[in-house]
């Protein structure tokens, strides 16, 4: 039995609102440029700003459809399933090393501080990874947090508020107890 668990969701009221506030910091630039009278480099300059500008737009407007069907993982006897709306890729079980929720440690004016934990994903052997090319973006190389580790997880936030995190854990569990290895700290400046 497949157990759906959504890490991310936003609401159509969200989504626009994101995505307005965006094209605002993009199309007034715009605006400005094309009722102006440049030239030479100010006019060249003033393109790449707004250029620059419409990335956060472009990167918005892809990502709230995903956003909105809710993003999150699958758990079931083959394996892990992150999905967008849709499956994404399958992370089969006899790939998968450990799992469990791991954060990094950091000072921060004389006091130890960790950052919010997200659920790692190791694998039995960092080439394997290769063979998820949709998940290139969840994939983060750090140092193997233990033996048999891979150098490297994928990486998916959850949210500490809400039940998300436990149901995750649980889901583990059920399929595969002796997989479940967390919590993972990882000193460094990277998150």
């Amino acid at each position: 039995m497949q157990e759906r668990i959504v890490l991310v969701r936003w609401s159509p009221a969200l989504a626009a609102g994101v995505l307005a506030v965006t094209a605002v910091f993009w199309v007034v630039p715009l605006g400005y440029l094309m009722t102006g009278s440049y030239g030479g480099a100010d006019l060249v300059l003033r393109w790449l700003g707004v250029g620059v500008l419409a990335v956060p737009f472009l990167w918005v407007a892809r990502r709230v459809p995903k956003t909105v069907r809710g993003m999150g993982l699958a758990v079931d006897a083959n394996g892990i399933h992150p999905f967008d709306g849709a499956t994404v890729d399958s992370i089969g079980w006899h790939e998968i090393a450990a799992v469990g929720f791991g954060s990094y440690a950091r000072t921060y004016r004389g006091l130890q501080t960790k950052t919010m934990s997200g659920l790692e994903i190791y694998l039995t052997d960092a080439a394997l990874a290769a063979n998820h090319p949709r998940l290139r973006g969840d994939w983060q190389e750090l140092t193997a947090p233990g033996p048999g580790l891979s150098a490297g997880c994928f990486r998916f936030t959850v949210s500490p508020y809400g039940d998300a995190g436990a149901r995750v854990q649980s889901a583990v569990r059920r399929h595969r107890p002796r997989l479940w290895m967390g919590p993972f700290v990882h000193d460094g400046t990277t998150a």
